[in-house]
């Protein structure tokens, strides 16, 4: 079932579930990782779509998180790429969590 199409759909190949992919960041910019996390797994796995250093970045994230670690000596000399990655990570942390918030909240009204 394509979460875009919103129909049954015939994947391929890695193009086609990459154009979904896609189509999915793009319909919502603002929650992709919250979208990609529920949707990705209706139409691929998705260990076979991300990269090993993509889990070793989470895991250094959460260590540096949880431990009070810096990921560097200073800032003048930490990786740009790291910087980056960690942005990420915490926005997309930070979007879960007011997901969850917001799902808790739908489950107390009722």
């Amino acid at each position: 079932m394509s979460p875009v199409l919103n129909r049954k759909k015939q994947y391929n190949n890695e193009d086609d579930i990459w154009e979904d992919i896609t189509g999915l960041v793009l319909q919502d910019p603002q929650n992709v990782g919250v979208n990609l996390f529920h949707l990705i797994p209706m139409f691929a796995n998705p260990s076979k779509i991300t990269q090993g250093w993509m889990s070793n970045m989470i895991n250094d994230y959460n260590i540096s998180k949880r431990l009070n670690v810096r990921p560097s000596g200073d800032l003048d000399t930490i990786d740009a790429h790291l910087v980056d990655c960690f942005v990420i990570i915490e926005n997309e942390m930070t979007s879960i969590q007011n997901y969850e918030q917001k799902k808790a909240m739908k489950n107390a009204r009722k």
